[in-house]
């Protein structure tokens, strides 16, 4: 069994002003969704070869693994690089931990494989997504490339890939619940009526104290 994490990021007001638009339209199409999962990003986080998400001792704090996803690159923010689907190391990504969230699963191998090796095609090919399919998601007039992901397109349907096949009942209603056509906190808000919990990068669980 391997396990993998769906990481969610929390927007700040620091010159990305993609994300924080991002988040402000998507909360408007979802006000019952938890405060807690607010988020405006999602990438998939797998673990290095020995199944670590971090370090050891000194090293704990450090993250392990890759986080993989579409993204809007140079159109995000000032100081962001490169566009498109990409896969990082974990370490590049999570520079700013108070910022991100994750809710972790655990899949058979060969579900892994697949899941792994689905995403690194995606990679290779570099389906990222455009200013048209931006421009798309705040007004949906079907302009873009249907061929490109958008970063929550990429995350829920390789791990819907991963999570597929009967494992336990919570896997098989994420699956029948989750899309890879919602935004990053309709997402957040699917799995946690699945009965998911979400976790902060040091480990400590989110306590969400509104109803759904």
């Amino acid at each position: 069994m391997k396990k993998f994490r769906i990481l969610f990021y929390r927007p700040a007001k620091d010159g990305h002003y993609v994300d924080d638009s991002i988040a402000g339209w998507t909360r408007i199409w979802n006000l019952n969704a938890p405060e807690e999962l607010i988020c405006s990003h999602e990438e998939i986080w797998t673990p290095d070869k020995f199944g670590y998400f971090n370090g050891g001792g000194e090293l704990e704090h450090i993250p392990h693994g890759d986080c993989w996803t579409s993204t809007m690159g140079q159109l995000g923010g000032k100081d962001r690089k490169g566009s498109g689907v990409r896969k990082a190391p974990a370490s590049e990504i999570l520079k700013n931990p108070n910022r991100w969230f994750y809710c972790e699963f655990e899949i058979p191998d060969e579900r892994y494989n697949v899941m792994t090796f689905l995403m690194q095609d995606e990679v290779d090919y570099n389906k990222g997504y455009d200013a048209a399919m931006i421009a798309n998601f705040f007004i949906p007039v079907g302009i873009g490339d249907d061929e490109k992901w958008i970063c929550n397109e990429y995350s829920d349907h390789h791990a819907i890939v991963g999570l597929r096949g009967k494992q336990n009942d919570m896997y098989e209603k994420i699956v029948e619940k989750l899309n890879d056509k919602m935004s990053p906190l309709r997402s957040a808000k699917t799995l946690w009526q699945c009965d998911v919990k979400f976790y902060n990068l040091d480990g400590t669980e989110i306590i969400i104290k509104k109803a759904a």
